[in-house]
């Protein structure tokens, strides 16, 4: 078995070349006297060879498990084959790396990429990322599906992969080696995120890590111009409530005012601070209302600062 003829194919002056596993390449003649071997000794790469294609000029391209190898071949009046072992040097052998292969927005199954997401010179898939430019999302289009792969194919069956998204999980220690290639992340918060992905043979060796930035734009009411509104329109109704007090009427509007003054930013401050509080309590009921509690008892104390403030301020008419 581990000698087995792998692939066999005619040649064009009517000889054979035979790929085997173990034993490399042999080349025969038309009729079969004369015999060539190719392996490490002229200049393959390795002996084991997956495939063999014979191009137009009559040249043989040999697919070997860790490359690929071209040889020569020349042809003399007798038939006899004589070659000649070429290896470029502008072909690089790439060392074991994880790639992200595709991207698909879940909720219209949309293919936002695929392929990989690496640039690719003279057909060779390069490491480095591609110059496409940063990827946006409006904020509703939040649910995504990536796949990956890895340039391993010979254990590509028993490759692991270790994903996380920076952003949404806090690091690589919190996730866990799996063979599955495809990776689900759902109602993701607006921010920029990275897919770091890693993929592992079953010798352990880890492969470089595929990486791959996006971003979900901030929706409208949590942009700095709708921020500066909520804090002008506080300090709108605070004006008003000077206002009234100056002239000596509406005090019962002015303290309406002053009211919404506070409960407006506290709400608002609430509602930001609410996943924070739900990491400290552990979401638990009992812990979370008890902090809210003693947030919400800031707001007398605010309420009389800005009512003390409009005494000092105010001016009664004569």
């Amino acid at each position: 078995k581990d000698n087995e003829i792998v692939s066999a194919i005619p040649l064009q002056n009517g000889g054979y070349a035979f790929g085997s596993i173990k034993h490399g390449l042999l080349v025969v003649d038309h009729v079969g006297t004369n015999a060539t071997v190719f392996d490490q000794t002229q200049g393959l790469l390795n002996s084991d060879i997956n495939q063999v294609f014979q191009n137009d000029r009559g040249n043989l391209w040999l697919s070997l498990n860790n490359g690929v190898s071209l040889v020569n071949l020349s042809q003399s009046q007798t038939g006899v084959v004589t070659a000649q072992t070429i290896q470029s040097d502008s072909v690089e052998v790439l060392p074991f790396t994880a790639y992200i292969r595709q991207c698909e927005g879940i909720f219209d199954q949309a293919l936002l990429f695929a392929g990989a997401y690496y640039d690719s010179v003279g057909g060779i898939q390069q490491l480095q990322p591609s110059g496409w430019p940063l990827l946006k999302f409006p904020y509703t289009y939040n649910a995504f599906r990536f796949t990956f792969s890895s340039s391993d194919f010979e254990y590509a069956n028993d490759i692991e992969y270790l994903c996380y998204l920076e952003g949404l999980e806090l690091d690589v220690e919190n996730a866990s080696w799996s063979k599955r290639t495809y990776r689900e992340f759902t109602n993701l918060y607006w921010g920029r995120y990275t897919l770091h992905v890693f993929a592992r043979t079953p010798e352990g060796e880890v492969s470089r890590e595929a990486t791959f930035s996006f971003v979900i734009e901030t929706p409208w009411y949590e942009s700095l111009w709708f921020t500066a509104a909520q804090v002008g329109f506080v300090f709108l109704l605070l004006f008003f409530s000077g206002v009234l007090n100056r002239v000596g009427k509406g005090e019962k509007l002015s303290e309406t005012l002053i009211v919404l003054s506070v409960l407006i930013p506290f709400e608002y401050a609430l509602n930001s601070m609410e996943s924070v509080i739900g990491i400290y309590t552990s979401d638990i009921a009992f812990f979370t209302v008890l902090i809210t509690v003693l947030i919400s008892m800031l707001l007398h104390p605010s309420e009389n600062f800005l009512h003390n403030l409009m005494r000092k301020i105010a001016i009664k008419k004569p």
